[in-house]
């Protein structure tokens, strides 16, 4: 009768043991029977979680490279974008590409303002705002004044804003003259960043001071505005 308990015991315990084992096994993949544990990762091709950490760690690189080791990386980056077929890649480039100040990178951001895709269009937008310049100022106000998408076009306008280059007011004085609300509110907003001046968000004044280059005087404030904006 004892014999009959123990090898019950021991029967148990060998069942647990083997189910521990097995759980183990398959936690880590092992039990797998074809070609090991299973992952992933497929030999010989890069995932885009992968490629996306090259290209931020190449950006990174940039900002303390020597000058030839900038436009290497530039390069490498070009080339990248040139052959490309995912836009979520493509902008991702782009915006590595914005702290990377040479002719190549500049190539780039123009070819992107143009790309197919609207999240590519957007990212070359911040990206030549922290570019600067002629060119980049040009690139903007076409595209705040002619993308087809609302979104390129509002993120142009904020663009131009960040440039905080006087050069933006002619064509953030345009956006003023939108029929979209969006667009004069992001205009007005960028023409306090590009001119220093507090004009709130009077939208006939910013006109005004675009076309003067003057600060226009307040216009009174009638009986029925000032009851209207205590109520």
């Amino acid at each position: 009768m004892h014999n009959s308990h123990r090898h019950r015991w021991l029967l148990l315990l060998a069942c647990a043991a083997a189910l521990f084992v097995g759980c183990a096994k398959f936690r880590d993949g092992s039990w797998w029977p074809i070609g090991g544990p299973r992952t992933d990762h497929v030999p010989g091709v890069v995932s885009p979680v992968e490629r996306k950490e090259r290209i931020r760690t190449l950006a990174k690189q940039a900002g303390r490279a020597s000058p030839a080791d900038v436009e290497r990386i530039a390069g490498e980056l070009a080339a990248q974008f040139r052959t490309e077929d995912d836009p979520l890649m493509r902008a991702e480039i782009v915006r590595g590409l914005a702290s990377v100040r040479t002719t190549t990178a500049g190539d780039v951001l123009r070819t992107a303002i143009d790309d197919p895709d609207t999240d590519v269009r957007i990212a070359a937008c911040h990206a030549l705002s922290r570019f600067g310049g002629p060119d980049a100022i040009s690139l903007l106000s076409q595209a705040s004044a002619a993308d087809v998408d609302i979104d390129v076009r509002l993120a142009a306008v904020r663009a131009l804003g960040q440039t905080k280059d006087p050069a933006a007011v002619a064509a953030l004085g345009r956006a003023l003259d939108d029929r979209d609300p969006a667009l004069q509110y992001y205009a007005v907003h960028s023409l306090q960043e590009v001119t220093r001046e507090n004009l709130g968000n009077d939208v006939d004044r910013w006109r005004q001071y675009v076309q003067s280059g003057q600060v226009p005087s307040e216009r009174p404030v009638s009986v029925v505005e000032r009851l209207r904006q205590q109520f």
